[in-house]
């Protein structure tokens, strides 16, 4: 199987092969000193993924039901003893359930065939269906986008991708009100440069936009929002006037919008891996993965005009740095991430960061408490924030974990 070399790495965070030779958890490590600590957030330990044929490595978001129980995706696990040319035992990854009372559930074992390597965070309709996409896999090995019955159990794949319609998606869909789902494909199209896609509730797909490169951006890996007049909003990895990413919105007909495009090192961001949070204000919030004065990335924010601010330009030290994970906003216009790692400590953080720029370190992690935290936050009414780690934990298979915000 052949992968464009530039997005395997730049991926290589989410996928597969990052995870099987994990290095050894070094349990004598001491806890770090936070950047601009609180002792206002209390951190808990909730689960530790184990190995196959359980969940393993997981990726992208957690998304919670009104019980509750949370659901999310991994790159490893389930009972496929191999998957593709993996030397050993390591599964094409899991559907999983977190149910209230602390159990891990394997919903569902991806096998290749009817694809591998989900790639993120899963959308849910109001029956408790389960939709996604996976990186690999299908006839085609370009990768498909799936529906998982919950109450059933029935796992059915809506399409596979042949290229021409778009290959390897990287990021989740989003779900409309009419039951279509929306995402990219980081490579494939008319251009081989990702597209922009959808897909009814009867299988059917739909090219809405096929990237070129320059100056529209290509390699779309990251989820799409959607404003109230069915405009997409999103980001490519590359491409745009510097090849250092755009950041893009798609009108209702197929009309591609470039509002920024970035420069890199040391002027602003690169690499935006990751999709856009509107915020209260209105304005537009993401992060780059690099970038920036130092470029260890930033969080950017981009106003009415489409001009872009940056709210903070990580070191990669004590706060961190190559952020990434879709930001959430709480009632008082706090947005919280993550930064995957740190060359201190190396195990990532989380962070806030406000509008003006205002920005601490919530949580480092340790290795025992996990490592490299996976996609973003989400956030429930009573101020928890949930995530999951792609390594670290008991076993060093990534975590599960809640910080509580006083």
């Amino acid at each position: 199987m052949t992968r464009t070399p530039h997005l395997y790495h730049l991926l290589q965070d989410t996928m597969r092969r990052a995870y099987r030779i994990a290095p050894l958890v070094c349990s004598f490590l001491l806890l770090s000193t936070l950047v601009a600590s609180s002792s206002a957030q209390t951190f808990t330990s909730l689960h530790s993924f184990g190995r196959p044929p359980g969940a393993t490595a997981p990726v992208g978001e957690l998304i919670q039901d009104e019980q509750g129980n949370m659901y999310g995706t991994t790159t490893n696990g389930g009972s496929s003893f191999r998957c593709g040319n993996s030397p050993g035992p390591s599964g094409c990854g899991t559907i999983f359930e977190f149910d209230v009372n602390g159990n891990e559930i394997v919903l569902h074992s991806f096998d290749e065939s009817h694809g591998a390597l989900p790639t993120g965070r899963l959308a849910r309709d109001k029956s408790g269906n389960l939709y996604g996409t996976t990186f690999d896999g299908g006839p085609s090995n370009m990768g498909i986008v799936f529906k998982f019955d919950t109450t059933n159990r029935k796992f059915r794949v809506l399409h596979a991708f042949t290229g021409d319609d778009g290959a390897r998606p990287s990021g989740p869909v989003i779900r409309d009100g009419s039951g279509n789902l929306y995402g990219a494909t980081s490579e494939g199209g008319a251009n081989n440069q990702g597209t922009i896609f959808r897909v009814d509730a009867a299988g059917n797909e739909t090219v809405l936009y096929s990237f070129a490169g320059v100056p529209d951006g290509r390699s779309p890996n990251a989820p799409l929002s959607a404003d109230a007049d069915g405009v997409l909003y999103g980001t490519t990895l590359q491409g745009g006037d510097a090849d250092g990413g755009t950041v893009f919105k798609l009108d209702p007909n197929g009309v591609e919008t470039v509002l920024y495009s970035f420069k890199g090192f040391p002027s602003d961001g690169a690499g935006p891996q990751t999709g856009l949070t509107r915020g209260k204000d209105g304005n537009l919030y993401g992060t780059a993965v690099s970038g920036g004065p130092s470029g260890w990335g930033i969080v950017f924010m981009l106003d009415d005009q489409n001009n872009e601010h940056i709210l903070h330009s990580f070191a990669g030290r004590e706060d961190g740095g190559s952020p990434g994970g879709v930001l959430v906003e709480d009632a008082f216009g706090n947005f919280y991430g993550k930064a995957a790692r740190e060359s201190v400590r190396r195990f990532g953080n989380i962070f806030m960061v406000d509008a003006t720029g205002r920005f601490r370190v919530i949580h480092h992690f340790t290795g025992p408490d996990g490592e490299g935290p996976a996609g973003g936050v989400i956030l429930d009414s009573q101020r928890n924030l949930f995530a999951m780690t792609t390594r670290g934990g008991a076993e060093n298979f990534g975590t599960i974990f809640q910080i509580h915000l006083d």
